[in-house]
């Protein structure tokens, strides 16, 4: 197989040479007889040694950087990552655009610009890389009322780019009264903690004070004070008490009066029974406090956060109200009302304390502006890199193609002649043009009569490198493989696109990496 594919090329050279001495295609001095000498020598050389230095360049500059051999999601990823510039990011987001579109016709249609830009704007508003699924609903339509299909195609999204679904289910919804699952979209473990390394910044005044320090000061109030057990009221003063972290940041932003509340606060604690005889590692928890705990709980999960900590606790204290029939019974505690309602007249309600935590986390816990659309094609990428032997899980042939024909494109212009042209060009007066990172590519040069021949064979030997006969099977015969390559047809009619300029090439990475390995080998030399 491999050898007829190397066959197939050799005749996809021939007729490209042929079509080429024919044509008038000369706008650069000397450019047509470097393009010749090139053409003629990556047809001796690229075939040589059973394809050796097709297996090197595709090896190398391709496999390497973009599918490497893992089977560690994460590992993948962050190889890739590392490996990444977004100039190469321009030209692979022609094919993944394009792919997002297919594959998710119904999102793409309703709605203004990119869809991959607005999952990265909706990630971005939150610290904590989880997006619930009804905001997810709201950037294709009505939240509330998320239709069949755009659940769908949605799952499909998120499978394409490698996200995961996770669920919380409430067992008694405080509101409702019954059974509640919420839904949200994240990424795995594992790429979480890389993006946070590489993409969270946390502010050092944003100090989140551990839930367990909190109930140890508890335990030492209530020791002072001589009280049995550890009651809410000792949880809150300890908690009005932190002189730093988000507690102080969110009382601040509240305009509560500290002093004063603490005040009030401390007259109630001593109406607490007192036993000076008490052993203070006796102290435990009063059913109130347990039941405040199980509030701060479901309020962490209510905010996608990883575990409860000081602020949920604050935010339990705001929602034990005056019971009503729709409440659930663990959120009578009277104990609790008595000083959620002390708490309120402060100004500390539920819904103020939340919505000044938001503000306070949206000021103190920021994503990178690095954080955008190549986090995402990192992920596209990695998946096919570990599952490229299963078609279902990377979207079938049309992956295959279009990834196997855009990866043909590249390979073709890394191994085009680098010209030097004349200080008279009027493109070196172009303020876009870069001599110390763009090379000139004659846009002559990307006739499709010209370079079509190559493409059909590049494109063949991309997937067997890639995906191996699996891949190449869906290549032949395929009419999504026509419609790939017609639309590769497109960007070498358009080739500006992509390419700064009419006649530039951006000196990306992988386009250095192929040419410098096929220069090692053939005798050719600039011109």
């Amino acid at each position: 197989m491999w050898s007829n594919l190397l066959q197939d090329f050799i005749e996809g050279i021939e007729r490209a040479i042929e079509q080429l001495e024919k044509k008038d295609v000369e706008n650069i001095p000397g450019a047509k007889d470097a393009l010749l000498n090139r053409l003629n020598n990556v047809k001796i050389y690229f075939p040589r040694n059973d394809g050796d230095l097709f297996i090197k360049s595709i090896d190398e500059a391709i496999q390497k950087a973009f599918f490497p051999n893992s089977t560690n999601y994460a590992e993948a990823f962050n190889h890739i990552l590392k490996s990444r510039t977004h100039e190469q990011d321009f030209i692979i987001n022609e094919l993944l655009n394009g792919f997002i579109t297919s594959k998710a016709k119904a999102l793409a249609s309703g709605t203004q610009g990119p869809i991959i830009d607005k999952i990265v704007e909706a990630f971005k508003k939150r610290g904590d890389f989880h997006i619930v699924d009804h905001q997810f609903y709201a950037m294709f339509g009505d939240p509330n009322k998320p239709r069949k299909y755009v659940k769908k195609n949605l799952e499909e999204l998120a499978n394409l780019f490698g996200l995961v679904s996770k669920q919380i289910i409430i067992e008694k919804d405080i509101r409702r009264h019954e059974r509640r699952k919420y839904i949200f979209y994240t990424f795995p473990d594992r790429i979480i903690d890389i993006l946070k390394e590489k993409y969270l910044f946390i502010d050092e005044s944003l100090l989140i004070i551990d839930l367990q320090d909190v109930i140890k000061e508890a335990r030492s109030l209530a020791g002072y004070n001589h009280n049995q057990q550890i009651e809410p009221i000792h949880i809150l003063i300890s908690l009005i008490k932190q002189q730093e972290g988000i507690i102080k940041l969110l009382l601040q932003k509240l305009e509560v009066n500290t002093d004063q509340l603490l005040s009030e606060l401390k007259n109630e604690l001593n109406k607490l029974p007192k036993n000076t005889n008490l052993d203070g590692d006796s102290i435990d928890m009063s059913q109130s406090s347990e039941n405040l705990l199980d509030a701060a709980q479901v309020e962490a999960e209510l905010l996608n956060d990883q575990y409860p900590s000081s602020e949920h606790l604050l935010i339990a204290f705001g929602k034990f109200k005056k019971g009503t029939k729709t409440e659930s019974v663990e959120f009578k505690d009277n104990q609790i009302i008595q000083l959620s309602q002390i708490l309120e007249r402060y100004g500390g309600n539920k819904d103020r304390i939340i919505q000044a935590l938001m503000n306070i986390r949206g000021k103190y816990i920021s994503v990178s502006k690095e954080f955008d659309r190549n986090i995402f094609i990192c992920m596209f990428l990695a998946n096919i890199a570990i599952n490229r032997n299963n078609l279902e899980k990377i979207g079938g042939a049309f992956t295959v193609n279009g990834i196997s024909a855009i990866f043909a494109l590249i390979l073709l212009l890394g191994i085009m002649p680098k010209l030097n042209i004349d200080r008279s060009n009027p493109i070196l007066k172009d303020p876009s043009f870069n001599s110390e990172n763009m090379s000139v590519i004659p846009k002559s040069w990307m006739m499709k009569q010209v370079l079509e021949y190559l493409f059909d064979p590049l494109i063949k030997i991309i997937a067997y490198r890639l995906g191996g006969g699996l891949w190449l099977s869906k290549i032949f015969d395929s009419k999504i493989h026509k419609k790939i390559h017609n639309q590769i047809r497109f960007l070498l009619k358009d080739v500006n696109k992509w390419v700064l300029g009419n006649l530039c090439r951006v000196e990306v990475q992988i386009f250095v990496d192929i040419s410098n390995i096929f220069v090692e080998i053939t005798p050719d030399t600039e011109l």
